[in-house]
């Protein structure tokens, strides 16, 4: 008799054990990698929401279009905490109230999230014809690839999901589209400053917000911020290296700016060429005058 409910207490408690174990199994863990493969912790329900809100941004810049013949134009991969592009709370300019009550919040679970190179947020781009906007980097991107078409995951790799127009189908988030912004936007800001001062604002060398070859500090083109433009720019990589910044020289007549030591110096090479410094095409690009092209 004893063995008999010595062997029923046995088995009720591996029982126990078991039901505990697939409690365990079912409740989300916030581990991020799981057995070296590329999926991330995650929520089906943070992935519906996030549809959710690209689905309501999708529908607000229909109307956005409809009403004022364009979409919204962005400065690059513009986003609340974007590297490669405007980095605002407003970020999709003029959609907010009137289209859509607020642009959404990303849906992430923040304690045990690394925040690290732009991932795990919305982002839009647009040039007012065509545009895109998507989750960025999500941990749930895995999901999008099994439960929806081709149309809402982008590329072979899964960088984000979202919607865009047919124009935008092949634009992916990268440095190299903000430094094309910032850097036009500068010239356009010189050539504006040059027709009311009937000049460029001259430079001590090439200066930049750190820089080794002439002035170091904020307002690295003097007399150019805030009338001409808002603020300065600063390059994407956003460290302090001397090597790493947009430069200008200026002697009030002709000027050069340029991205000094970009790691897209090849992309540029192959598809923008007119745009490598002819000084030094190894490592900078960027916009001169015809005096100051040997700079």
């Amino acid at each position: 008799m004893k063995k008999i409910l010595a062997t029923i207490f046995a088995a009720a408690v591996t029982l126990a054990m078991i039901g505990v174990s697939l409690w365990v199994l079912r409740a989300p863990i916030p581990n991020y990698y799981s057995s070296g493969t590329l999926l991330r912790y995650f929520t089906v329900s943070y992935y519906e929401q996030r549809l959710a809100d690209l689905k309501a941004l999708q529908a607000a810049l229909e109307s956005y279009r409809r009403d004022q013949g364009s979409y919204p134009v962005s400065h690059a991969w513009d986003g609340p905490r974007s590297p490669y592009g405007d980095a605002r709370p407003d970020w999709i300019a003029g959609l907010a109230p009137k289209y859509i009550a607020a642009l959404p919040v990303f849906p992430v679970d923040e304690e045990n999230t690394p925040f690290e190179n732009g991932e795990f947020q919305y982002l839009y781009k647009s040039d007012g014809q065509n545009y895109k906007v998507m989750a960025y980097a999500p941990e749930d991107c895995p999901v999008a690839r099994r439960s929806n078409n081709d149309r809402i995951v982008q590329g072979k790799i899964c960088l984000g999901y979202g919607f865009w127009t047919p124009g935008a189908g092949d634009w992916t988030p990268s440095f190299w589209d903000k430094r094309l912004a910032d850097l036009t936007q500068i010239k356009d800001a010189l050539e504006k400053y040059r027709q009311s001062r009937g000049g460029y604002p001259p430079s001590q060398g090439f200066d930049g917000l750190y820089s080794s070859f002439g002035y170091s500090g904020e307002e690295w083109i003097k007399g150019l911020s805030p009338e001409f433009l808002t603020e300065l720019p600063r390059d994407p990589r956003r460290n302090a290296d001397p090597a790493n910044q947009y430069l200008y020289a200026s002697d009030g007549k002709d000027y050069k700016l340029i991205c000094h030591s970009p790691e897209d110096l090849g992309y540029v090479a192959r598809t923008r060429p007119e745009l490598l410094d002819p000084k030094r095409a190894a490592f900078a690009y960027g916009y001169w005058s015809a005096g100051a092209a040997a700079w």
